[in-house]
């Protein structure tokens, strides 16, 4: 399964350096989730908001019970 964002003008996607990620994360590592607090501790313990691993345009992940995530149409 593919999750991704699609813009007009972009495209699907967008392609990011490691470069652009380090910026990306500096800019972020000063911030704090602002919208759900609360939900923020509860997921990463913190409201403060995490460095990202990768870029999070497209996330392609495995479903099904054995993998990633489970998802069901109910």
């Amino acid at each position: 399964m593919l999750s991704a964002y699609i813009a007009r003008l972009l495209g699907l996607g967008r392609p990011m350096t490691k470069e652009k990620l380090a910026q990306v994360n500096l800019i972020c590592s000063s911030q704090n989730y602002v919208v759900d607090e609360e939900a923020a501790k509860d997921v990463q313990q913190s409201i403060k908001k995490l460095a990202l691993k990768e870029s999070t345009f497209a996330k392609y992940f495995l479903i099904g019970v054995q993998n990633e995530d489970f998802r069901n149409s109910s």
